[in-house]
C-alpha cells in the first residue's frame, strides 16, 4: 500500500474536460484518457445513519481506477488508497519502456563510426558485419569497393540500413 507525501510530484500527461458530474470527484487520466486515480471526498457522518439513502455507485468508465477516498477535512487523517492492479501494471510497463529507451539512447551516444569517429547518424551494416554511418560507408565503398576494416570486396548493394 502506498503513502502519499506532500513532496510527491504529480505529472500531468494529458488533459481533457471532465464529464459533467454532480459530485466532487476528481478524476486523473493518462494521455489516452484512461482513468488512473479518482479522488472522492467522504463526508464524516454525525453519528446518525442515512436511512434508506445509499451512495450512488461509481461511474462504469472509472470503476477499475485507483480510488483515493478522503476521510475528512482534518489534516491528521490519512487518505485511504485502493490500488487497481491493472493501473499498477501499466505504470510498471511504462517505466520499464522508459528505462529501455534510456539504455538504448545511452548506448547510441557511446557508439561511434570507425570512419568519421562521430556518433552514428544513420547506421548501416555491410555483408561482412561491420557497422558504419550510412553516408561514410557508401562513399568508401563507391571509391575503393572494399570494407575499410576487413578489406572484403563490397558493392553498394552490400550495404544495409540498421534500425535501432
Amino acid at each position: 500500500m502506498s503513502q502519499l507525501a506532500e513532496d510527491d510530484d504529480v505529472v500531468v500527461v494529458g488533459a481533457r474536460p471532465a464529464p459533467p458530474s454532480d459530485d466532487d470527484d476528481i478524476l486523473v487520466t493518462d494521455a489516452a484518457g484512461n482513468p488512473i486515480v479518482i479522488m472522492r471526498p467522504i463526508v464524516a457522518s454525525s453519528g446518525r445513519r442515512n436511512r434508506g439513502r445509499r451512495r450512488p455507485p461509481p461511474p462504469p468508465a472509472v470503476a477499475n481506477a485507483d480510488v483515493i477516498e478522503l476521510l475528512s477535512d482534518n489534516e491528521d487523517a490519512n487518505p485511504r488508497i485502493v490500488l487497481d492492479p491493472q493501473a499498477q501494471a501499466r505504470a510498471n510497463a511504462l517505466e520499464e519502456n522508459r528505462k529501455r529507451e534510456r539504455i538504448v539512447e545511452t548506448a547510441k551516444a557511446k557508439m561511434r563510426c570507425p570512419l568519421c569517429l562521430d556518433p552514428y547518424e544513420e547506421m548501416a551494416s555491410t555483408t561482412c558485419g561491420h557497422v558504419y554511418c550510412k553516408e561514410c560507408i557508401t562513399l568508401v565503398v563507391a571509391k575503393i569497393h572494399k570494407c575499410p576494416l576487413c578489406q572484403r570486396k563490397l558493392a553498394t548493394r552490400d550495404i544495409h540500413a540498421i534500425f535501432v
